[in-house]
């Protein structure tokens, strides 16, 4: 099964009801399944042009958008490996990544093709570029020499498509030196998703906000949990997301029931609550927020239950790029429960298991070591020169398990009821807004 598969499912049983809500705008299912083919047929027809039908990698820099969307479930309509890219970065940056990934197809809106159509390390980088004029039209250029012109494709193509196990390829933050390549698989991505979707109750009345920047993995979270489950997906109009009261307000009346974001920002929507809506009646609707990407501590949840109490589940998330999205979760109790000033990272989510240890042996509840996972649901690997590089190591603790460790390079503990603590870095690296520095 693909990526795309469980929203198709959808699609064919909800096809008239709305699948993304972007400000006055709204997609319906069915709407969106058959722009998603409609993109996709030439996605595969150009990639026929470039004699790639498989491993094929579509860059795709259109943002918290439909476009974006559309074009994720084309390119994987047309079992390519999807790459998001942020429009936001310097064409320097996105003609790296386009040449480290082997990118020869870029996929933007009109007003970012104006300036990258001068960009020489662009044109440099890639032979065909979708440019969407909106979302149900866009124009095909082809790149020749450092010049474009627009193309015409035949309206009707049927194509042989190979499987390809590879969903995607997304980039880490590159704060030890250049951004690498993880190229990310399509059985890890549905592993998850379904995972989330069973433990929580996640169904056709869910209504998700978009809040993560799409080339964070953490994106798909947002994007693919309502999408496979009949519900809502709702992107914030960018002046929202540029200013906090906004957000919260259109977050309100916009009767999101998940959200997913960092515990850094989740401070910022709680400082603003306390300063701004004491007293006032907020996130009727809300019933769960997702946590991940840097330390939550007991302060934060003391502060935001003395508002909600326990109506709104908050959940701590806990895993890394490499692993596929998250590996362990801990659903927060009332604070009264809570016996470390570090919210726990809890317990692994099926088929996953999280290890402590020291000079190769599991450490005792309590002691401190280095914190592996292991999994069948792991990412490939990181693309490096075109080529595959593990970061995986042979099961040391299960010998002929024939199963993979990694070693997250965290450090922690489990503590007396069996939940993991993250202390720190084996390094000295650190978590800001979710990305590793220095």
């Amino acid at each position: 099964m693909t990526s795309i598969q469980p929203f198709l499912e959808q699609s064919k049983l909800h096809p008239e009801k709305i699948a993304i809500s972007q400000w006055n705008v709204s997609y319906t299912y069915g709407k969106l399944a058959d722009l998603s083919q409609q993109l996709g047929n030439n996605i595969s027809q150009i990639a026929h042009l470039l004699n790639s039908s498989t491993g094929c990698t579509i860059g795709i820099a259109c943002g918290r958008s439909a476009e974006q969307i559309i074009g994720m479930f084309g390119t994987w309509h047309a079992c390519l490996l999807y790459m998001p890219l942020n429009p936001d970065q310097q064409p320097a940056e996105i003609a790296y990544k386009l040449r480290e990934a082997g990118s020869q197809i870029l996929i933007c809106n009109k007003a970012d093709w104006d300036d990258y159509s001068l960009a020489d390390n662009i044109l440099n980088s890639i032979k065909y570029c979708i440019c969407f004029i909106s979302p149900s039209s866009w124009k095909i250029y082809r790149i020749e020499n450092g010049l474009s012109s627009i193309i015409t494709l035949p309206v009707s193509y049927n194509s042989k498509k190979n499987h390809n196990e590879n969903a995607y390829i997304v980039f880490t933050s590159g704060t030890t030196g250049k951004p690498k390549a993880i190229k990310g698989r399509h059985n890890s991505l549905i592993h998850f998703m379904s995972w989330q979707t069973r433990t929580f109750g996640i169904n056709e009345s869910t209504k998700s906000s978009w809040l993560i920047q799409p080339t964070f993995d953490a994106s798909f979270r947002d994007i693919l949990l309502p999408l496979y489950n009949g519900g809502e997906l709702c992107i914030p109009p960018q002046e929202k997301w540029e200013l906090i009261p906004s957000l919260i307000k259109w977050a309100d009346e916009s009767q999101i029931s998940v959200l997913h974001t960092v515990p850094s920002f989740f401070r910022l929507l709680l400082n603003e609550i306390e300063a701004g809506y004491r007293g006032i009646s907020l996130f009727k609707s809300l019933k769960f927020i997702f946590l991940s990407g840097e330390s939550l501590y007991k302060n934060d949840i003391v502060r935001w239950q003395m508002i909600f109490g326990n109506n709104i589940q908050l959940i701590n998330l806990y895993g890394c790029t490499e692993t596929t999205l998250i590996s362990l979760f801990y659903a927060i109790p009332d604070t009264n429960l809570l016996i470390e000033n570090i919210i726990p990272a809890g317990k692994p989510i099926s088929n996953t298991d999280i290890f402590v240890i020291q000079e190769q042996k599991i450490c005792d509840t309590g002691t401190t070591g280095e914190i592996f996972f292991r999994s069948d649901y792991f990412t490939s690997g990181y693309l490096k020169d075109m080529e595959l590089v593990s970061p995986f190591i042979a099961d040391f603790i299960d010998i002929g398990s024939g199963k993979k460790l990694y070693n997250t390079g965290d450090l922690g503990f489990i503590n007396a009821k069996g939940d993991l603590v993250v202390t720190g870095r084996s390094d000295d690296q650190i978590k800001k807004h979710g990305i590793r520095i220095h």
